[in-house]
């Protein structure tokens, strides 16, 4: 309760100056979010063209923009708002590249690793491992990351960035649904951006 008090505390500060230090570190936490969804989904065909970063940020960009129109209460409902964002940019990324016809699949990768997308028309069965993906960003920052979260969130992140397993074969290792387990890997994912901005965290 304290903490969702304390996040719609730092909402209305961000929204009353959007020039002030609040957004500034509101949409820092956002960046640092996105870019760990954007790269443990990004599609393989997009990888010789596109950077996740400039799609981030776009989105980043977006979020400020229309920051007055967001309407959620609570840090869950922010982080959907950015994802919606974030995939709706994806896609239109991907139909700019359908309507050119080109098969980008086959050049040589300029970025990160390939992985798999939440929306239905993207899914790619490969999920990158999040180690990989975040390795050029230190891997002891991010092992010291993952040390502060809960047993079920580093399970999940195991589970689908070392095993790559897909959301239903998750769901069936841990009992819930395949729609669940993929709400609990956004929260663990949710999660660990935080925890590397702010590694001592608790």
């Amino acid at each position: 309760m304290n903490t969702n008090n304390s996040w719609l505390e730092r909402l209305q500060a961000a929204r009353a100056d959007l020039n002030g230090h609040a957004i500034q570190v509101l949409l820092a936490e956002a960046r640092q979010y996105l870019l760990l969804i954007a790269r443990a989904q990004w599609p393989q065909k997009l990888q010789a063209k596109e950077s996740p970063s400039d799609l981030v940020q776009q989105s980043v960009t977006e979020a400020v923009h229309a920051l007055p129109n967001f309407d959620g209460s609570s840090p869950e409902q922010w982080q959907a708002w950015l994802r919606s964002i974030l995939m709706n940019n994806l896609s239109n990324l991907l139909k700019h590249y359908s309507r050119k016809k080109r098969n980008i699949s086959r050049e040589a990768p300029a970025g990160l690793g390939s992985a798999s997308s939440p929306c239905p028309s993207l899914i790619d069965p490969e999920p990158t491992p999040l180690t990989h993906l975040l390795q050029s960003e230190g891997a002891s920052q991010l092992q010291a990351a993952l040390a502060t979260l809960s047993d079920k969130h580093r399970e999940i992140i195991f589970l689908r960035h070392h095993e790559k397993l897909s959301f239903k074969e998750i769901g069936s290792r841990l009992e819930l649904t395949e729609d669940t387990a993929q709400k609990r890997w956004t929260r663990a994912i949710f999660a660990l951006s935080q925890r590397i901005g702010n590694p001592h965290d608790a």
